[in-house]
C-alpha cells in the first residue's frame, strides 16, 4: 500500500530490536508499527523507548496499526502520543488520509522547531502567533505549542494569561495541566494541586492529570496521597514505566516497602531486553528488599542485573551501593567493616564515572553516607551534585533536605547549561545583550563542559562565541577566558 502512495523506501523489521538498529542507520520518515510485536515486547514499548531515548526525528511520523480495540488498550497507547492509528482491516484510502493527516501537522509546526533548535524563543512564539492567523483550522495544536514554549522558556505569566484565555472558550484539559505546570515552577503548588484535582476529577482518563498531580503531592510530603493518586488511575494495569518506577519511589518514601518492591519488580521486568533496561531499577529493587529484611532477595537481584545488563563501571557501582546495603542489614542497621569498604568502593567508582552517573545512583549514595555518618564524604558528594547540568529543581530539594535533616548545607553551584544548549544561549547573550545569571552560568558551562568533553568539536566555538559576548560586555576586545 504504502509503495502504491509513492513510498520510495521500504524498511521491513522483525522486531524491536531491529527497528532500533534501523533507525541508527539510516532516517526515517514514517513508521508503521503493529501493536504485538514480540512476546515480551509491543508496538507501545517500542514507541515509550523511541520517546524516551529522543530516536525519534521531531517530523517522522508514526502510526500503530492494531487490532486492539479494547478501551484500557486505545487509552495506554494514547499516553505515548502516537500519529495516528489504524484499525485492521483497513483500506488504502484509510491509509492514506491518515498519513496526509500526520505529514501535515508535523509539516505545520516545523518553522517553529526550527526556531527553537536555534534558541530563538522569541522567534519561534512569533511564528507560532502568524500560523494561528494563517491556519485557523489548526489553532488548537499550534496554541498547545505555543504554551508549553511559555512554559519551559520560564515566561509564566504570559503562559498563564494564554492559558486562561483557551480556558475561557473551551474545556482544554492540556491547557488546565500546562497551566498548573506554570504554577507548579513557581512555587504556587496548592494552586497547582486543587486545579489538577479538579482536572482528573472531570476527565478522568486524563493520564497526565494523575501524573503531575501525584508529583504535586509527592513534593508536597505527602507520599502516601500521590501514591493513592496513581492508584485511581489504574497503576496496577499500566505498562507506563516512567509510572511505575515514581509508583515504587512513592511507596517507599511512605515506608511502604513491600508495595514499592512490587512496583520496582514491575519495572525492571516491564524494561529487561529493551533499551530502557536501567541499573537504578535494580538498586532501587534491592533496597526494597532490604528495608523488609530480605537480605537474599537483595543478593539475587544483583545476580540478576549482572545478568541481564553485564559487566560495567556502572553496574559495578550498583553492586557496591546494593552490597552496602545487605551488609548494614546483616549487621544489624550499623556500619561494618564490610559496609564501610562498600561505599569507599562505591565512592572511587563514583568519581571514575563522572559526570555520567546517573543521579538516582547518586542520592543513593548520599543517603548511604549520611547513615553510616560520612559527613565529610556527603558534604563532598552534595556539592558535587548540585552542580550537575541536568539537575532539575525537584531533585535539588532532594539534595538540600537531604543535607539539611544531616546538618550539612551545599551551596548551588552556577547552573550548568547542557552542551547541546550552550551554543544557542550564548547566542542569546549577544544578540539580545548580557544578562548576569545566563552569562555566569555560560561561562561556568564552558569551564565544566572543557573538563567533561575535552574533544567535543562544540566547545571552540562556545569558547569563541564566550569570548565575544564578554568582550562587548567588558568593551575591549582581549579577555581573559576562565575556561
Amino acid at each position: 500500500m504504502c509503495g502504491s502512495l509513492g513510498a520510495e523506501s521500504l524498511v521491513a523489521v522483525a522486531s524491536a530490536d531491529a527497528a532500533h538498529r534501523t533507525i541508527r542507520e539510516q532516517p526515517v520518515d514514517v513508521f508503521l508499527c503493529d501493536y504485538q510485536l514480540e512476546e515480551t515486547r509491543t508496538g507501545q514499548a517500542l514507541l515509550e523507548e523511541l520517546r524516551t531515548l529522543g530516536a525519534l526525528h521531531r517530523n517522522a511520523v508514526f502510526i500503530m496499526v492494531t487490532s486492539e480495540r479494547t478501551y484500557r488498550r486505545v487509552r495506554d497507547v494514547a499516553e505515548f502520543a502516537p500519529d495516528a492509528y489504524l484499525l485492521k482491516p483497513f483500506t488504502m484510502e484509510t491509509l492514506a488520509e491518515r498519513l496526509v493527516r500526520a505529514v501535515a501537522r508535523k509539516r505545520i509546526l516545523a518553522p517553529v522547531h526550527d526556531l527553537l533548535e536555534l534558541g530563538l524563543i522569541d522567534g519561534a512564539l512569533e511564528q507560532c502567533r502568524e500560523l494561528i492567523a494563517d491556519s485557523p483550522l489548526h489553532a488548537p495544536l499550534i496554541e498547545r505549542l505555543q504554551a508549553e514554549i511559555l512554559v519551559k522558556s520560564g515566561r509564566h505569566a504570559e503562559a498563564e494569561s494564554l492559558l486562561s484565555e483557551i480556558l475561557e472558550d473551551k474545556v482544554a484539559p492540556w491547557a488546565s495541566v500546562s497551566l498548573a505546570r506554570a504554577q507548579i515552577a513557581q512555587g504556587r503548588l496548592e494552586e497547582a494541586e486543587a486545579l489538577l484535582l479538579a482536572v482528573s476529577a472531570r476527565h478522568a482518563d486524563y493520564m497526565q492529570a494523575y501524573d503531575l498531580l501525584a508529583d504535586v503531592k509527592s513534593r508536597l510530603g505527602k507520599p502516601s496521597e500521590a501514591l493513592a493518586v496513581l492508584e485511581a488511575s489504574g497503576v496496577a494495569a499500566a505498562e507506563n514505566l516512567d509510572r511505575l518506577r515514581r509508583a515504587g519511589s512513592y511507596a517507599e518514601a511512605a515506608g511502604r516497602h513491600e508495595q514499592a518492591a512490587r512496583m520496582y519488580l514491575r519495572a525492571v521486568d516491564r524494561a529487561r531486553g529493551s533499551a530502557l533496561a536501567n541499573p537504578s531499577d535494580y538498586l532501587c529493587l534491592a533496597r526494597a528488599y532490604t528495608a523488609q529484611g530480605k537480605a537474599a532477595q537483595a543478593e539475587r537481584v544483583a545476580a540478576e542485573h549482572r545478568r541481564d545488563l553485564g559487566t560495567s563501571p556502572q553496574g559495578d557501582l550498583v553492586a557496591c551501593l546494593i552490597a552496602y546495603r545487605v551488609a548494614r542489614l546483616r549487621d544489624a542497621g550499623q556500619s561494618s567493616e564490610e559496609a564501610h569498604d562498600a561505599l569507599d568502593r562505591s565512592l572511587a567508582l563514583r568519581e571514575s564515572l563522572s559526570p555520567a552517573v546517573p543521579v538516582e545512583l547518586e542520592l543513593d549514595l548520599l543517603d548511604a553516607l549520611i547513615e553510616s555518618g560520612r559527613n565529610a564524604d556527603a558534604d563532598y558528594l552534595g556539592s558535587c551534585m548540585t552542580g550537575r547540568p541536568d539537575l532539575d529543581a525537584a531533585t535539588l530539594e532532594q539534595i538540600q533536605s537531604r543535607l539539611a535533616r544531616a546538618g550539612l548545607a551545599a551551596p548551588r553551584a552556577e547552573a550548568i547549561v547542557p552542551l547541546d544548549q550552550l551554543l544557542p544561549m550564548l547566542g542569546k547573550l549577544a544578540t539580545l545583550g548580557w544578562d548576569d545569571a545566563l552569562g555566569a552560568a555560560c561561562r561556568a558551562s564552558v569551564g565544566y563542559w572543557a573538563a567533561a568533553a575535552p574533544g567535543d568539536a562544540r566547545l571552540d566555538p562556545a569558547r569563541t562565541l564566550l569570548a565575544q559576548v564578554l568582550a562587548l560586555r567588558e568593551g575591549t576586545s582581549e579577555v581573559a577566558l576562565e575556561a
